[in-house]
């Protein structure tokens, strides 16, 4: 996990300067167009721009044209030629007759009311509706002095182009000259604020890696973050917190094996003396001793006994190795209604002496077949099994339920006993937990049962939970995944 060395300033430092970096370059950027278009214009002004006096400049050429012409120039005939020498793309034009009629042109609004009008305007240049308006006399060709009409020429004094496209172009420049400002700091904003939020994300990342290392209980690793910034003083106490916690959980982890060592030692060196005593019990019970009642007693009670201590012993090494049992389930095809009623056939007798009656209903499951680690599902139907006989009453029922829903085998065992007492509930999972009843009783339950249980169940995608019946009596139900072939 290696970075290269970064900034040492503070984040807040580090999100001022690019904040600074972003403007200083969208001003920058923008500077450099405006002098770029600036020398663009200047440099096809001359044959693009008109100056603002341009149309005015027209006029003396366009007199002489209508001088010329004459009282000719009043039949609409001569149109084309007049528009001809008027630029008419900034210029427009009127031609009346002596009295003041419009003859044609390409300004329609009346401007003179009256034929008396004309004589005090010709040659004359005036204001009108903001541009500006030249009255150029039509004389009569023989004498060239009697007034037959008169041309008012309309145009604007401002900035021209020698044609539409140009126009255009200066117009769209003009129009937009407000727009490169704003489009470079939102493109210097994405480029910076990226380059930030890399230099942000990359320790993050770092980070969150290292998390789930951690959640993956592998601490072999370490965070090479050179910063003096608050992620590299981050990454620094992550460093500490990891290796402050490799130590804890090395210690713990040593306690642990010793505590596993322990029970697997005690539990050898257990076994042995118990399985003597066992030896001899049932050595000295197979001679004839009828003779003495009370001998055989109390070495049934020697025999019971170290039976039951080797059986306790069993589950402690049981349980030690399931906690840190890896290996994959082992399936084979089982019909399921089958196997659950093979299991209760092997308690009948037990729940016989007691007078246990015990039912069998499988709503959905005649005849199905599934993959099951039978092993497992037995020592899980056992442990359960045998504490329903255990604490049933003489007399009293055991009802078993088995059912399948949603690719789930779910199994209910429920019996007449007393139930599962206050805090028992919450607590019977655990391992090695008792109820009171259970530890004044003499059916020298380990407390291991359930809490096995409910871990091979774990193992097969399941899980039990334990409560009390309507009427009153534990009830067990646990349920494991559905397994096909593959």
């Amino acid at each position: 996990m290696k970075h290269p060395k970064v900034s040492n300033k503070p984040i807040k430092v580090q999100v001022r300067r690019t904040f600074l970096k972003i403007i200083a370059a969208s001003v920058l950027a923008t500077a450099i167009t405006y002098i770029l278009t600036l020398i663009l214009l200047i440099y096809h002004e001359q044959n693009t721009i008109l100056p603002a006096n341009y149309y005015e400049q027209q006029i003396p050429a366009i007199y002489k044209y209508i001088e010329k012409k004459g009282e000719v120039l009043l039949g609409s005939s001569e149109k084309d030629r007049l528009e001809e020498i008027i630029p008419i793309e900034g210029m427009e034009y009127q031609v009346l007759n002596a009295a003041g009629d419009i003859l044609y042109g390409t300004y329609n609004a009346t401007v003179i009311n009256n034929s008396k009008d004309i004589y005090y305007k010709l040659n004359k240049t005036e204001g009108y509706k903001g541009s500006y308006i030249h009255y150029i006399p039509v004389l009569s060709a023989d004498d060239n002095k009697t007034l037959q009409g008169v041309v008012l020429l309309i145009y604007d004094l401002k900035l021209g182009y020698t044609n539409n496209y140009y126009r255009f172009i200066y117009t769209f420049a003009f129009t937009t000259a407000l727009l490169p400002p704003f489009i470079y700091i939102i493109l210097f904003t994405l480029i910076f604020s990226k380059r930030f939020a890399n230099g942000i994300n990359k320790p993050l990342s770092m980070l969150m890696t290292a998390y789930q290392k951690v959640g993956e209980k592998d601490l072999d690793f370490e965070i090479i973050y050179e910063s003096g910034d608050e992620l590299g003083q981050l990454c620094n106490a992550f460093n500490k917190m990891k290796e402050a916690l490799k130590h804890s959980l090395e210690y713990q982890w040593k306690l642990e094996q010793e505590r596993i060592d322990t029970i697997q030692n005690l539990a050898h060196d257990l076994k042995t003396p118990i399985s003597n005593l066992m030896i001899y019990a049932e050595s000295l019970l197979s001679q004839d001793n009828h003779s003495n009642d009370k001998l055989n007693r109390y070495l049934q009670v020697i025999h019971d006994n170290a039976e039951r201590s080797v059986q306790l012993v069993s589950q402690m090494q049981y349980t030690t190795d399931l906690e840190y049992d890896e290996s994959h389930l082992l399936l084979a095809p089982v019909n399921i209604t089958d196997f659950v009623h093979a299991k209760l056939a092997e308690y009948e007798l037990k729940a016989s002496r007691k007078k246990i009656i015990i039912t069998f209903n499988s709503s959905n499951a005649y005849g199905a077949n599934f993959y099951i680690d039978i092993e497992k599902l037995e020592r899980i139907l056992d442990n359960v099994l045998s504490n329903a006989v255990s604490y049933t009453p003489t007399g009293g029922t055991i009802s078993v339920f088995l059912k399948i829903k949603n690719n789930y085998i779910h199994y209910t065992i429920q019996d007449t006993g007393i139930g599962f007492q206050g805090k028992v509930i919450e607590k019977a999972t655990q391992r090695f937990y008792r109820g009171d009843n259970a530890r004044n009783s003499e059916t020298g339950h380990s407390g291991l049962g359930l809490y096995i249980s409910k871990q091979l169940l774990e193992k097969m995608n399941g899980s039990l939970t334990v409560g009390n019946s309507e009427t009153g009596g534990a009830r067990v139900e646990i349920w494991h995944k559905i397994y096909h072939q593959t």
